[in-house]
């Protein structure tokens, strides 16, 4: 498996196990939100049934109110539908006026702030001369919107109340003989709403969740640290393995020729023949000095950061105008166009000059041929500007942010088409910092490049 391979599968299993991490924390977090929410209704149901106990109940106020009624003093009842509805409005009252009474009373204690109490009917029957008469679904209806009891799990059921109301405690007025033997039974529950208590509940588990919270973003930067360890060392192991392609390539050349020219010197007649000695010579020159420049190039990567330049104040106009005019660029057109009012400053000229060979050399190698090469120079502000603009085939802005890394060359031209080790621009950056400036790059692909060194004006 390559290398690419592996990085995906390793991607992959760390996805996985982020994953795995994710579903365990929301395993504990549920646990903890339901052991937290089952403790929060042990406490409001504790408190709420101490206040409930205390007062008066529904079975003692609703026998209050119905033996009011029915007692000898009552106006009397003449139907039985008129009976229903005194006990069904006697019912709701009782229910009304607890609701009422328990929920100022929750309001006052700070446990119970989010809790309100609701209550209803499982049997309410009346009983007439043996007949038995249903009213608890009448007797819920009309109290169902009041207590809201469709919340389902939010109500939690705090005690059972029931009772019988029979002749003894109604004391029927004589003249209701067709009541006799008249006999109510109900029961019933009481409940606390606690479906405003949510909020209390989640900032108990405020902690929780921002230890979670906590864990879970440490184990993405870990995650995110790991992968950008692993992808900068797989990008400088391509690069390390891209100079040494480079370097072997740019050294098989000139080593090939001369181990030819060798050759050639070994043969008698080339030693008797002058003109040609001095020809294979002359080439060993070059091709020796061809080596020392890549040899020299190596070196002054490794230690341009290490050299502290001395600067001195100079006429950066007059001398740039010279160094174009010095330029011959044999298959390319130069523009020159250099602000013609002199502009002194401090800086190295011999560093600036390296820094510009880098960066013409750059351009000439990346535009095809007869395209124009355009020099520009100017003071803007507190910096002197110098820009080298080809018509070239531009970089992509996925590689921008490396080519002046060391060794590096955008992928698509390391093909051995343009010759290089990746260094012209790393050392034409350390240069130009060397001398207090900057120096970038504005590209976009099929556009050209235009690198853009600044120069401070006043410093020091």
């Amino acid at each position: 498996m390559n290398t690419s391979g592996k990085i995906k599968l390793l991607l992959v299993a760390c996805l996985s196990i982020v994953g795995l991490l994710i579903y365990i924390q929301y395993q504990l977090i549920s646990n903890t939100y339901r052991l937290t929410k089952v403790e929060y209704e042990k406490e409001v149901k504790a408190v709420a049934n101490t206040i409930i106990s205390k007062e008066p109940g529904i079975e003692k106020q609703l026998l209050s109110r119905i033996t009011a009624v029915f007692s000898k003093k009552a106006v009397p009842v003449t139907i039985r539908q008129q009976l229903f509805n005194i006990i069904i409005d006697q019912s709701n009252s009782t229910v009304f006026g607890l609701e009422r009474q328990y929920n100022d009373s929750f309001r006052r204690m700070n446990a119970l702030k989010d809790v309100s109490y609701s209550s209803s009917y499982d049997l309410f029957t009346i009983e007439i001369n043996g007949n038995s008469f249903s009213l608890v679904q009448l007797v819920n209806q009309a109290d169902r919107s009041q207590n809201r009891l469709t919340d389902g799990d939010c109500l939690l059921q705090v005690r059972n109340f029931q009772g019988i109301i029979d002749e003894k405690n109604l004391q029927l007025n004589p003249n209701l003989k067709d009541f006799h033997n008249l006999k109510v039974k109900f029961q019933g529950k009481q409940f606390i709403n606690i479906a405003k208590g949510q909020g209390e509940i989640m900032k108990r588990m405020t902690s929780t969740f921002l230890l979670a919270a906590g864990l879970l973003l440490a184990e993405i930067v870990l995650f995110y640290a790991m992968f950008s360890a692993i992808l900068k060392q797989k990008r400088l192991t391509d690069i390390q393995k891209d100079f040494a392609n480079n370097i072997t390539h740019e050294l098989k050349t000139p080593l090939s020729s001369v181990k030819v020219m060798f050759k050639s010197l070994e043969r008698k007649e080339v030693l008797e023949n002058q003109v040609h000695l001095g020809q294979l010579l002359q080439s060993l020159k070059r091709q020796y000095e061809k080596i020392q420049a890549i040899t020299d190039s190596v070196l002054e990567s490794a230690m341009v950061t290490e050299f502290q330049p001395e600067l001195c104040r100079c006429d950066i106009s007059q001398h740039l105008r010279e160094y174009a005019s010095d330029l011959r660029l044999e298959k390319h057109l130069l523009e020159a166009i250099i602000e013609p009012i002199s502009q002194e400053l401090r800086t190295n000229l011999a560093v600036l000059d390296k820094a510009l060979n880098n960066l013409i050399d750059n351009a000439i190698k990346y535009s095809p041929e007869s395209l124009k090469i355009t020099f520009k120079a100017y003071a803007q502000h507190d910096f002197y500007i110098i820009k080298i603009i080809d018509l070239g085939p531009g970089i992509p802005i996925t590689e921008q942010h490396s080519v002046f890394d060391k060794f590096y060359r955008v992928p698509e031209r390391n093909k051995h088409t343009v010759k290089g080790l990746g260094l012209g621009l790393y050392i034409s950056k350390q240069a130009v910092q060397q001398l207090g400036g900057s120096l970038t790059l504005f590209s976009k692909e099929g556009g050209g490049c235009t690198f853009t060194i600044k120069l401070p004006i006043n410093e020091n």
